[in-house]
C-alpha cells in the first residue's frame, strides 16, 4: 500500500504507514474534509461578488472585462446602440471619429459595463465575443471583395469592339466604347476641324483622329514636310524617343515613340497622310504599366484600316 502523505510503498495492508507513522485512513479522510471546505469557501467567496453591471460609474469592473474591444472598434456606432454607449455613435463625425474609434477599443468594454445591465461576466464576454466575431468576418469579406476587384481585371481580356468611322474612312478595334468628339482649329490656311474617337482606362488611354488640310497646305509643303510638322507638334516641349518610317496602303507615315510628364507617360504615336487628310492613332500609357500594355498597344495600332474609296 503507497502512504497518501510521504508517498512510501509498503509491503503489507496495515493502516499504519511503516515510514511516517500516519494513520492512512484518518489522513484520507482528513484531506476530503479540507478540500471540501476548501470548495464551500470558493463558492462563498464568489457569491459575495456583487454584479454592478449596468450602474453607471458606480459600477466596479471585474478584470476578466478589461482588455481591447473588437466590437467596439469594428462596429462602432451599431456597437453603441446596441450596448448602451451612446457616445460611440461620435464616431459617424468626421475626423473626431477616427480617434473616437480608437477610444473604443480601448475603453468599450469597461462602457459597456457600466452602462447595460448583464447576467454575469460570462454573459457579457459571449456577447461580446459575437460583436468581435461578426465584425471580423464582415471586414474579411470586405477585404476579400477588394482585393478581388483589383485582381480579377488584371486576368480578364478586354472586349474588343470595332469602330467605323464612315465619314473618317476608316476602322480601328478599342477595348470598350470610345467617345467621339469634333475641335476647330484655326490656322493660316482658315479654321479646320480635327475630328477624334477616345477611350480612356485607368492607366492608359487610345485616341484616332483625322483632319481634313486645305489644298493651299499642299502648294506650300511636301508630304515629308507635313508630317514632320505633325511630328513636332506631338512631341512639342516632350522627349522623342525613336521615330520610323511608315507606309499605309502606299501612303507615307511615322511611327513615334515619345516620353511624356517627365517620364510618367510613353506616346506611341502613327501618323499618315492620304491626300489631303491626316489620320493619327494614338496610345499613351503610365510607365509603369508599359509591359503589361504592350500587347493591346500593337493590336490597337496595327487594327487600323482604311475602308471605303
Amino acid at each position: 500500500m503507497k502512504c497518501p502523505k510521504c508517498g512510501y510503498e509498503s509491503q503489507t495492508s496495515g493502516n499504519e504507514c511503516p515510514k511516517c507513522g500516519v494513520i492512512i485512513n484518518k489522513y484520507v479522510a482528513s484531506m476530503k474534509k479540507k478540500q471540501d471546505k476548501d470548495i464551500g469557501d470558493l463558492n462563498v467567496r464568489e457569491s459575495k461578488i456583487e454584479n454592478t453591471s449596468g450602474q453607471g460609474k458606480q459600477a466596479v469592473i471585474p478584470k476578466e472585462v478589461k482588455g481591447w474591444s473588437w466590437g467596439a472598434f469594428l462596429w462602432p456606432g451599431l456597437w453603441g446602440l446596441f450596448n448602451g454607449t451612446y457616445i460611440a455613435l461620435l464616431s459617424c463625425l468626421p475626423y473626431v471619429g477616427i480617434i473616437m474609434v480608437i477610444i473604443l477599443g480601448i475603453k468599450g468594454n469597461e462602457w459597456a459595463w457600466r452602462n447595460k445591465r448583464w447576467d454575469n461576466v460570462e454573459h457579457f464576454k459571449r456577447v461580446q465575443r459575437k460583436w468581435a466575431i461578426a465584425g471580423l468576418v464582415v471586414y474579411g469579406i470586405c477585404l476579400l471583395g477588394i482585393i478581388a476587384a483589383i485582381l480579377i481585371p488584371q486576368f480578364v481580356k478586354p472586349e474588343w469592339k470595332e469602330f467605323i468611322s464612315s465619314d473618317g474612312g476608316y476602322s480601328v478595334l478599342f477595348p470598350g466604347t470610345p467617345i467621339e468628339q469634333t475641335q476647330q482649329v484655326n490656322t493660316v490656311d482658315g479654321a479646320i476641324n480635327m475630328h477624334f474617337i477616345e477611350f480612356n482606362g485607368k492607366t492608359f488611354s487610345y485616341f484616332t483622329g483625322y483632319v481634313d488640310y486645305p489644298e493651299s497646305l499642299f502648294y506650300r509643303e511636301t508630304a515629308d514636310e507635313i508630317l514632320d510638322g505633325m511630328r513636332d507638334r506631338g512631341v512639342s516641349k516632350n522627349i522623342l524617343l525613336s521615330e520610323d518610317i511608315l507606309s499605309l496602303d502606299g501612303d507615307p507615315g511615322r511611327d513615334l515613340k515619345v516620353q511624356m510628364s517627365g517620364g510618367k507617360y510613353i506616346k506611341y504615336q502613327r501618323i499618315y497622310l492620304v491626300e489631303h487628310r491626316a489620320f493619327q492613332i494614338i496610345a499613351v500609357v503610365a510607365v509603369k504599366d508599359e509591359d503589361n500594355k504592350s500587347y493591346y498597344i500593337k493590336k490597337f495600332l496595327d487594327s487600323f484600316k482604311l475602308i471605303g474609296g
